[in-house]
């Protein structure tokens, strides 16, 4: 929380005080979430709040975000 913080204006020259600008973006977020679920079904792991999660991410980029850093479902 004190080098990258979701929440715009609590530290300079990061994403969220950019706009969310730049960082790590939705889309690139989600494709990770989506190798974490394949890994998990490889696994026979429980992958429940990572669906959630994944499914988050997928709406926010469906309502054109996607280029937006992660932070921004902040």
């Amino acid at each position: 929380m004190d080098t990258y913080h979701p929440r715009p204006g609590v530290l300079p020259n990061i994403p969220s005080s950019n706009g969310y600008a730049g960082g790590f973006g939705v889309s690139l977020i989600k494709k990770d979430l989506a190798l974490a679920v394949d890994a998990a079904e490889h696994g026979k792991a429980d992958h429940a709040m990572t669906d959630f999660t994944i499914n988050y991410f997928r709406e926010i980029e469906k309502k054109g975000y996607g280029n937006k850093d992660f932070g921004y479902v902040y």
